[in-house]
Parts: C-alpha cells; sequence; structure tokens
C-alpha cells in the first residue's frame, strides 16, 4: 500500500502532522496523528490487538473529504 498525501493540518507549521493519505485503494485511507495518552486510550471500545488510534483535528479530516470527492 503506497501512501498518498492529501491533506495535513494547518496548523502544523510544516511538521506534516497530523495528515491524511489516500492509497491505491479508494476505500482506504491512512492517517498519521499524535499518539493518544493513555486515558484516552483506555476510553477506546473494542481495540483489537494490532490496532491503535491517533489524534488529528477535524479540520484536516473535513479538508481530506473534500480532497477525496474532487478526485472522484
Amino acid at each position: 500500500m503506497r501512501p498518498i498525501l492529501i491533506a495535513t493540518w494547518a496548523g502544523s507549521g510544516g511538521s506534516g502532522c497530523p495528515s491524511v493519505y489516500t492509497t491505491e485503494d479508494p476505500e482506504t485511507v491512512v492517517v498519521q496523528g499524535h499518539v493518544l495518552d493513555s486515558e484516552t486510550r483506555d476510553g477506546l471500545q473494542k481495540v483489537l490487538d494490532g490496532e491503535d488510534a491517533v489524534t488529528i483535528p477535524t479540520e484536516t479530516i473535513l479538508r481530506a473529504a473534500r480532497m477525496i470527492e474532487e478526485r472522484q
């Protein structure tokens, strides 16, 4: 799976995090974000082995969704 950058948080200051990527699979996106603190992670439900979660600003997700729509 080759990630293709489509949106980075405007407030990242050029660090590139958090970001959203598309892949050659149109049904899949990759999200790069900050690792959750343990209290937040403990509040997640049904996290399976091999799964994890990150934080990412809503603005970045919405911008990524617009980019995905434009590509279709």
